[in-house]
């Protein structure tokens, strides 16, 4: 029996399915007024040339756009703990971030999102810039602070295992 087989991991959060939904429903509202921006049923207020790229590339970049939250609603990010640390994953990416090498959970405001962030024992670059290493995408079902104090209390009860 491996660690895993006795203390498997708990899912924590799944990003939220409503908010990705809300997303794609806005990215594709626009594309199609991006799209009505080309077609002839356009007013011609505006001088067709700039009207034609404002509506090409606005179309492009959201129609683009919305197969990120595309994605996220077939396969939504999860945030799992377990006695090693803590791993999320976010699209087709992973992280794993182990306990013994965090030195600080806490939530911070940045750019008027409250988010999860943590910091590192061995501070690098990225802490001397920002004050903190990593920092938790958006989009969960709980909030900032409940993941942060889920976090906090994981770490706790997993340190006090590994020093028995």
């Amino acid at each position: 029996m491996n660690a895993e087989q006795i203390d498997p991991p708990t899912v924590l959060s799944r990003s939220s399915r409503l908010k990705s939904l809300i997303l794609l429903i806005l990215c594709i509202i626009i594309t199609l007024g991006c799209l009505w921006l080309v077609t002839a049923a356009a007013p011609t207020r505006y001088p067709t040339l700039v009207t034609d790229l404002v509506g090409w590339v606005g179309s492009l970049f959201f129609g683009v756009g919305s197969l990120i939250p595309l994605a996220d609603l077939l396969v939504p990010a999860h945030l799992r703990i377990n006695r090693d640390g803590f791993s999320y994953n976010s699209l087709w990416r992973h992280w794993h971030v182990r306990w013994d090498d965090i030195e600080l959970i806490d939530v911070r405001t940045q750019f008027g999102t409250r988010n999860v962030i943590w910091r590192r024992k061995t501070r690098g670059q990225t802490t001397r810039i920002f004050d903190h290493d990593g920092v938790l995408p958006g989009g969960w079902t709980h909030t900032a602070d409940e993941l942060c104090d889920e976090l906090i209390n994981a770490k706790v009860r997993y340190d006090k295992h590994q020093l028995a």
